[in-house]
């Protein structure tokens, strides 16, 4: 929860490549305790990924799987969210509720975990 992850020590999540918190609304700021993304990056995360929406279970898993074989295949995180996105819009269409916000360094490579410029 918000709160769980704001409890953390400031580092907590120093060394953590990305985090993705896969649910509904993830990514969106709530007044008092602030979103989860920009949390975990407050916290050490190198990146965070959530979302603004409500997500379904096979969207989810559609842009999960778009996502990882992009990220593997050397596309940055920016890059394999947008390709993770278009996808998922692609197969359950334009009004599809599932967009992910992404916070941390676009041109982050979780390939040998190194960034390319």
């Amino acid at each position: 929860s918000d709160a769980d992850l704001s409890s953390l020590a400031t580092g907590g999540l120093n060394g953590t490549t990305l985090v993705i918190f896969n649910g509904c609304e993830t990514g969106c700021t709530d007044t008092i305790m602030g979103n989860l993304v920009d949390v975990a990056l407050s916290k050490g995360a190198y990146n965070a990924i959530g979302w603004t929406e409500i997500q379904w279970t096979d969207e989810s898993a559609e842009w999960m799987e778009t996502f990882f074989t992009a990220a593997s295949q050397g596309l940055t995180l920016e890059a394999a969210m947008v390709r993770a996105d278009n996808k998922v819009r692609n197969l359950y269409g334009n009004n599809c509720s599932m967009l992910s916000h992404y916070t941390g360094n676009v041109r982050y490579k979780l390939v040998n975990h190194v960034i390319f410029k």
